[in-house]
């Protein structure tokens, strides 16, 4: 094997400590073993959604079966009346909906309204509320909760006649099927929404809100569930399918109830026409345990909204999940089409997360995003960039993987300060980990295979284009097929770039290390 180091005189000064050796498996150059974190593993669905039906519990003495005391529950009478009048008078009692189907009349008015409710709205199971008006701008809310506390919601199903109109397109949507506002410590369990003209939960101004024993919501017009401008919530068990908007979306537009805390585990979440998982304005949120397959957009988006008004999202989380084909399902809701999508924000942490095809990038972190932290996070198959990384600060990577992505494993672009400690690049179009415009990155124990893919104008590792203080500190290069898998352009300002502890595995390459 040769080795050649080139140096240019110039004032800038560029250090470069070299520690390398070759090494192969067969002990035959070019016959070096894929290393097992470059095979794509299998993808395994979750297990069918499963919800737990609310225990009835019927008090005698404050109990209200709606069918004696007015309600007919037989789909063709309109309802509405005889149980609000009920609900009006029994703000602190059980409510009880026996077996049946509740039609309830919503023209430009909530079709049922919990005001100042504080005691139980319990459903049979398989009991359904029905609303009449799916037209736009006629429809009003199905299930409205107002300036209520302490209740508990049990077994709503909620849907529409007529609902073989719907969903609404994206443009017509109108009012949500369940609405909750100005409230605070309500529990909701076991909750479906079948169709919605507008979206199918939405909370706001409202604290301590949670969705326990399965929320499932499908075919709207827009979100899914929303949260603007809430205290807190929890959300333990959520599936949604065909949502004209975000599936799941934590929001705020208001500095006077700030959105910190919400807890939401074991989603599933199925072709939105938006995002999956979308966090604009909120603070201190944590996702985990997610499955997202086929979005328009983003699988997992953090960014402030300026159309919207939002706030910078801080502190949010997303553990233990799985993005497939995000950005691939057609939409008129037009945003980034990758798997994650950071923008500006603070403090973002990813975890254990693998992104199989999306539509362009697997992650991109830009917008002055600051403190973003991507952990065992993988990427299969991006079209454009594995990692792609622009003009943000603060970012640290660590056992991070892209394999397949066509236009390079890591970009960084103007990125100011952080690290990448075990991440493999494998199979990358382009470069295996590429800087311009970077400062102030510390890289430790990378891995590239086959970066180049067979082209050998592209490179393993390149810094360049005023990149400076970047250290690398340990490099394996397994059966690379670049001419010149490390490459140092220029270096701008007073910086270095520091490279050691490299070892070779089958190289093509004439120069190990070049410098421009």
């Amino acid at each position: 094997m040769r080795f050649q180091e080139f140096y240019r005189s110039n004032p800038l000064r560029v250090f470069v400590c070299l520690n390398l050796f070759a090494t192969t498996a067969s002990g035959v150059l070019g016959q070096s073993i894929e290393p097992s974190k470059c095979y794509r593993p299998a993808v395994t669905p979750p297990a069918s959604f499963v919800q737990t039906p609310l225990s009835l519990s019927l008090p005698a003495a404050t109990t209200k079966n709606v069918r004696l005391m007015g309600a007919s529950g037989n789909g063709t009478t309109v309802d509405s009346s005889a149980i609000q009048s009920i609900i009006d008078s029994n703000p602190n009692a059980t409510i009880y909906f026996p077996l049946g189907l509740y039609r309830l009349h919503n023209l430009n008015q909530p079709g049922l309204q919990f005001n100042n409710f504080h005691g139980t709205a319990v459903m049979q199971n398989g009991a359904r509320f029905l609303c009449d008006t799916i037209t736009t701008p006629s429809a009003g809310t199905c299930i409205r909760f107002v300036n209520s506390s302490n209740a508990t919601v049990g077994n709503f199903e909620i849907g529409y006649i007529g609902d073989s109109a719907l969903p609404l397109p994206r443009s017509q949507a109108g009012n949500t099927a369940m609405l909750i506002e100005n409230s605070q410590n309500i529990t909701v369990n076991n909750t479906t929404i079948e169709h919605s003209p507008g979206p199918g939960i939405w909370v706001d101004t409202s604290t301590n809100i949670q969705f326990l024993g399965g929320t499932s919501v499908n075919n709207t017009a827009a979100d899914g569930l929303h949260f603007e401008n809430v205290g807190s919530a929890v959300v333990n068990n959520y599936f949604s399918q065909n949502t004209g908007d975000d599936a799941l979306e934590w929001n705020n537009t208001s500095t006077g109830t700030v959105n910190c805390g919400l807890t939401a585990s074991n989603i599933q979440i199925y072709r939105s026409l938006s995002s999956g998982i979308a966090v604009r304005g909120g603070c201190g949120s944590t996702f985990s345990n997610f499955y997202i397959d086929t979005t328009a957009n983003s699988g997992l988006i953090v960014a402030q909204d300026p159309n919207f008004g939002t706030l910078v999202p801080k502190n949010a989380t997303f553990t233990n999940g799985t993005v497939l084909s995000s950005g691939r399902f057609s939409s008129p809701v037009v945003s980034g089409k990758d798997c994650i999508d950071v923008s500006t924000s603070q403090n973002a942490t990813f975890n254990n997360i693998a992104c199989i095809y999306p539509l362009i990038n697997g992650a991109r972190i830009d917008g002055g995003a600051n403190a973003v932290t991507l952990n065992g996070v993988t990427v299969d198959a991006a079209p454009n960039v594995g990692f792609a990384v622009t003009n943000a600060t603060n970012v640290w990577f660590t056992n991070t993987v892209s394999r397949g992505s066509a236009g390079g494993g890591y970009v960084f672009n103007g990125v100011t300060a952080g690290s990448v400690n075990g991440a493999f690049a494998c199979n990358s179009g382009a470069y295996g980990y590429y800087h311009a415009g970077t400062s102030k990155l510390a890289e430790t124990n990378l891995t590239s295979y086959d970066s180049s893919e067979g082209n050998s104008s592209n490179r393993a590792w390149w810094a360049e284009n005023g990149s400076s203080a970047i250290s690398l500190n340990g490099m394996s290069l397994v059966d690379d097929q670049t001419a010149n898998p490390i490459v140092v352009g220029e270096v701008g300002g007073n910086g270095s770039i520091t490279i050691s502890g490299v070892s070779v595995s089958s190289p093509r390459a004439g120069f190990v290390v070049q410098l421009h």
